[in-house]
């Protein structure tokens, strides 16, 4: 257990000193991993509410049928 602590401690540090010493790097990395989640997310919901009016839409569409003769 105390060796794990300390991998996990030396692990944290090593990734700290990264971060730091590439910013640019990990902004960019940081706003990637947002806007992926961000979009993920959007498009399930779009999905989501897409399917939800393509079941209705059938019911939907049949009471406003109207049949003409054809001339």
């Amino acid at each position: 257990m105390k060796r794990f602590l300390y991998e996990l401690t030396e692990s944290w540090k090593i990734a700290v000193a990264q971060m730091l010493s590439n910013k640019t790097r990990s902004t960019l990395t940081a706003l990637g991993v947002i806007i992926g989640i961000v979009a993920v997310t959007l498009m399930g919901t779009a999905i989501g509410g897409n399917l939800g009016r393509a079941r209705n839409a059938p019911r939907a569409h049949l009471r406003r049928l109207s049949l003409e003769p054809a001339r």
